[in-house]
């Protein structure tokens, strides 16, 4: 009976050995399994914005008086060379005043003409004695007075004539027109943008990046950039300057999270090609991660 007892012992302990055996690798490799990715670092996302095409060189054409536009002569989106009028402002108050000026001119040339004869007469007339010295002296004062008086009319009609300037106004670059913020027949107040002027050879993206993203990126980073007119194109370039400045979102997705109120800080990024982008286009930027960069 001892006999069999230990037999069965040993025969219980022999299958417990094969279960170990057999079961360990299986139980060490899946405990293997479950703890890798705890020793795995796990690597920073990659940051993603909405970015615009825009021109680095922008003109705002204003009126430098109130008045009426008499005519825009650019469409948006129109082409414009620098020096070329764009806007005309009503000017028919000026030229009254210019018409007034310049009569005031004829006049005062006219005295001037009169009393520089009498000067040159009465100057001979005193030198052979036949006047008093305060008989030539009275005609040399009204002479000057004369000469005066039409030397400030003459400056009054230079000035209304630059003011007649003002009225045309001329872009300062070259490149297309943007936007037009009012149209003929309306009233242009002094100081308000009536056009906005790109320059379409001086490009940059302007990136909206999250504010808990921000932190993620710094000057001289690697961009791309996607756009769906061109979906199987990929621009690069490198961001060249992160603005401190907090804004609302202005580029709004069609997802409907990106129409939450998320506050933004803007990226501008230089690229390496601007080829088929337009300004005012919409880019998708993709910012990779630092390590990528090296």
């Amino acid at each position: 009976m001892k006999k069999s007892n230990a037999l069965i012992i040993l025969f219980l302990l022999l299958l417990l050995g094969i279960g170990i055996a057999f079961f360990s690798p299986i139980l060490l490799k899946e405990r293997g399994k479950r703890e890798k990715p705890l020793l795995q670092k796990i690597p920073p996302p990659v940051v993603a914005a909405k970015g615009i095409v825009e021109s680095e060189d922008i003109a705002e054409i204003s009126s430098k008086h109130t008045g009426l536009i008499k005519k825009i002569l650019i469409k948006e989106g129109g082409n414009v060379k620098q020096g070329q009028v764009v806007v005309i402002i009503d000017d028919n108050t000026v030229r009254v005043q210019l018409r007034e000026a310049e009569a005031v001119v004829l006049k005062a040339q006219a005295d001037y003409i009169k009393t520089k004869a009498d000067y040159e007469r009465y100057e001979r007339l005193h030198k052979e004695g036949a006047v008093t010295l305060a008989e030539f002296e009275e005609h040399q004062r009204q002479f000057k007075t004369a000469e005066s008086e039409l030397l400030r009319t003459r400056a009054q009609v230079d000035y209304i004539k630059t003011l007649l300037d003002n009225y045309m106004l001329i872009s300062p670059i070259s490149g297309v027109a943007t936007e037009r913020h009012l149209e003929a027949g309306e009233v242009a107040r002094e100081g308000a943008v009536i056009l906005t002027l790109s320059n379409t050879n001086r490009l940059r993206i302007t990136a909206q990046v999250d504010e808990t993203d921000i932190g993620k990126i710094q000057v001289g980073q690697t961009a791309q950039a996607t756009t769906d007119a061109y979906p199987e194109r990929v621009y690069t370039g490198k961001v060249k300057r992160v603005s401190h400045d907090i804004k609302r979102k202005k580029i709004r997705a069609f997802d409907p999270v990106g129409w939450l109120d998320i506050s933004t800080q803007e990226v501008t990024i230089s690229l390496d090609s601007y080829e088929g982008l337009k300004i005012g286009m919409t880019v998708d930027v993709r910012f990779p991660k630092l390590t990528d960069n090296k």
